[in-house]
């Protein structure tokens, strides 16, 4: 077959070459300016085509932008689609290889987006407060009251505590507030103006926990502690803080703690009975997070025959320390009852909480419960010496007081079942012997990184002591040393001295009506400085945290009334409740 080829333009043929030969399309876009031609209009828009990929749109005209190409937008679908991909077998690789207390780091580039969004958030008028507060008062209750070794364990999931169901939006609410809504924003700061050393301590700890990441043998253990703490530390006292500003809700906060603690106190009681956990063999899948742990936790403890109640704990100590820590609540509610039938009533609840100390056969307990006692009524009688000068209430109980501590001191060292409860004896020799080895050893651990320690609980690693088949101290003064240094030691203690300065100074000469309330924190902290020289478990720190927040908010309220602040004043709510804002001396009468 033969193909004949002419120029429409010339008109005879040019060539007659064999169809399919190189030579005939060579031919023809050498010799025609017309194939030449459509070469380069072909060119220009191949290079417009390219340009368009990455050049910006512009607008030509007033409501008239320039079209995408099609091809370019299948182009970027595309490649959104491949980047989605990639990323998703990434998260695919990571969460099949990583276990299951790690997972939770493949949601921290979601955390992120989620911050970025509440703060672009726009500023609204209402923003959900009670919400917030009321969550916070719900996270009291769990945190005392539910089994914090009890989580959801959904398959494929990292097991949720309930606690974490409450904080996080808790903490979402509270980042919301701030972003958008100014008023929310200026009550936070005037609060904040009621004990500013408090605040501006706690922003120091903060970023001395930050920094003690950087000396820690396991940086993603501490990123997750130090994000766990400034959850359930720091985020709870800001929400303490604004919430407690009403007095109702302070009020509401104690009563929900004081029934949670006597819901725990009656369940260890039952269980010093039963000699045992009492769901022991009886909790759900749903709710067993790790079987060998759990089944470490639920098993019974004795010393020396006799059966060591811890209800919902996983230990007996961090049980006899909440138990001391709602002591102070118990007396102010004795302090400030209605009449005597309450008074009478809560005065029973305190000596039934007073058994209940004996059965996790720990000494703390009873030292924080003997301690609030002596702490609290002390300085309720000298506030009626300085404030009645011719009542003799107030001298009789505080000259008095030098006598009656000689003679606690002179029972129990006299008698052997009290020695043995508050001092200890030859059932506590091992764990007397073994923090004197900790104080020996954990001085050349401090030695080596004495500024910013080796990070959010990775103090004892450092130190090889192994308690409960993990690393324990028993001492918490040399637990924060190890964890965030020196100066970490002295701005965490500083913080705590300051607010006990703070609320032994507004016990004492306040403006604040109901000055039981701050006498209150002052025994709850006091009392926690104590109990943390031989414990070192941090279950309940979050109820210290609150006390801190409350103490501002009771700080605050004391310098608006007494014109320290002008600035604002306290709610009509935080006003009412005359019979619980009568003055002290009266309530007692």
């Amino acid at each position: 077959m033969r193909l004949v080829w002419r120029d429409v333009n010339r008109g005879p043929p040019l060539a007659c070459l064999n169809d399919g030969s190189p030579a005939f399309t060579i031919a023809r876009l050498a010799t025609e300016r017309r194939g030449v031609t459509m070469i380069r209009q072909y060119g220009r828009k191949v290079g417009t085509f390219l340009l368009a990929l990455i050049e910006p749109e512009r607008q030509l005209l007033p409501d008239y932008m320039r079209q995408r190409p099609r091809l370019r937008a299948q182009l970027l679908q595309l490649l959104g689609i491949i980047c989605a991909a990639a990323l998703g077998a990434m998260y695919g690789r990571y969460w099949a290889k990583l276990p299951p207390n790690q997972l939770m780091i493949l949601l921290s580039p979601l955390v992120l987006m989620a911050m970025l969004v509440v703060w672009v958030l726009p500023d609204r008028d209402t923003v959900p407060t009670r919400t917030m507060s009321s969550l916070l008062l719900a996270y009291v209750g769990v945190s005392v009251a539910w089994p914090d070794y009890m989580a959801l364990q959904l398959p494929g999931l990292p097991w949720i505590s309930f606690r974490r169901l409450l904080l996080a939006p808790m903490c979402l609410l509270l980042l919301v507030c701030l972003s958008t809504n100014a008023k929310f924003r200026k009550d936070v700061r005037e609060t904040m103006e009621g004990e500013p050393i408090i605040w501006k301590l706690l922003a120091a700890f903060v970023l001395i926990q930050f920094l003690s990441i950087a000396g820690a043998k396991s940086p993603s253990a501490a990123i997750k502690n130090f994000l766990n703490d400034q959850i359930a530390w720091t985020a709870v006292f800001f929400v303490a803080l604004y919430a407690f500003r009403d007095e109702r809700m302070m009020l509401k906060a104690m009563r929900i703690f004081f029934i949670a603690c006597l819901t725990i106190g009656i369940i260890a009681i039952l269980e010093a009975m039963n000699k045992g956990v009492l769901w022991n063999g009886h909790i759900p899948s749903l709710l067993q997070v790790d079987l060998q742990t759990m089944s470490g936790t639920l098993k019974s403890e004795f010393r020396f025959g006799a059966y060591r109640a811890k209800s919902v704990y996983a230990q007996p100590l961090p049980f006899a320390e909440i138990m001391a820590l709602v002591t102070p609540t118990i007396l102010y509610f004795i302090f400030s009852a209605k009449n005597m039938y309450a008074r009478l009533l809560f005065i029973a609840v305190d000596f039934t909480f007073l058994y209940v100390m004996t059965l996790p056969q720990s000494r703390l307990g009873l030292i924080g419960f003997t301690a609030s006692h002596g702490i609290f009524i002390l300085v309720w009688a000298g506030r009626i010496w300085l404030r009645e000068k011719f009542s003799l209430l107030g001298p009789s109980i505080t000259l008095a007081y030098p006598v009656m501590m000689i003679g606690l001191l002179g029972a129990i060292m006299s008698v052997g079942s009290l020695r043995e409860r508050f001092v200890g004896g030859h059932a506590t020799v091992y764990s007397d012997q073994t923090r004197k080895i900790q104080k020996i050893v954990s001085r050349g651990v401090i030695l080596r990184s004495p500024i910013i320690g080796h990070g959010p609980r990775q103090g004892p690693a450092e130190l090889g002591v192994i308690g409960y088949g993990r690393a324990s101290l028993d001492n918490y003064l040399l637990w924060i040393a190890l964890d965030y240094g020196l100066v970490g030691f002295a701005i965490y203690y500083g913080m705590l001295l300051f607010g006990l300065h703070s609320m032994f100074m507004v016990s004492i000469r306040g403006q604040e009506t109901n000055n039981n309330l701050a006498l209150m924190a002052l025994t709850t902290i006091a009392s926690f400085l104590l109990i943390k020289t031989v414990l070192s478990e941090e279950d309940n720190h979050s109820i210290i945290f609150m006390t801190l927040g409350m103490a501002m908010a009771i700080a605050w309220r004391d310098k608006v009334k007494s014109g320290a602040l002008a600035k604002a004043a306290p709610s009509k709510a935080s006003l009412s409740r005359p019979s619980l804002n009568r003055p002290i001396r009266d309530s007692i009468a």
